[in-house]
């Protein structure tokens, strides 16, 4: 029979919480900097052809990534944020053909949708996806470029 938590236990519990809240925060403040300096306009098209088959729901950095670096298109992978037409702005990954246009292979209504976002060469997102595997971070080979831990390989810096 489990032993039920006590105060100290269930303090603890939130205590931790609050500093990992603390850092995601932080993460967060961090890359709407980096996307505020370096990002760039895209407008969402519909998909063309050779893209129409729409990728896994939840996962756009996935599904991105996926076409960036396995796809015989040219395509470059493009993370930032979007603006969904519900109106509310995520963290989000589309890819380009082009430097003007969002692909968007999760999202069905790319062309009613606002993008924000930095361009990443093939070369430093199969850098950054094989880092993370080979450094026991595996959970989030696919989690998206912008995390802090990634910045020298990025090439970017928050301030200045």
């Amino acid at each position: 029979m489990p032993i039920p938590p006590t105060r100290a236990d269930l303090e603890k519990w939130r205590a931790g919480l609050r500093r990992a809240s603390e850092a995601n925060k932080q993460a967060e403040l961090l890359r709407e900097q980096i996307i505020d300096k370096h990002g760039r306009r895209y407008i969402g098209i519909a998909r063309p052809k050779g893209f129409r088959r729409q990728g896994i729901e939840q996962a756009c950095f996935y599904n991105a990534a996926r076409l960036a670096i396995d796809d015989l298109r040219p395509c470059t992978y493009v993370e930032g944020f979007a603006q969904a037409a519900s109106g509310l702005w995520v963290h989000h990954a589309w890819i380009n053909q082009d430097g003007e246009h969002a692909i968007d292979t999760t999202w069905r209504d790319a062309e009613r949708c606002r993008y924000l976002g930095i361009p990443f060469s093939k070369k430093v997102v199969s850098q950054v996806i094989y880092r993370r595997i080979k450094t026991g971070r595996r959970h989030s080979a696919y989690s998206g470029l912008l995390d802090p831990a990634d910045f020298d390989l990025l090439g970017l810096v928050a301030h200045g």
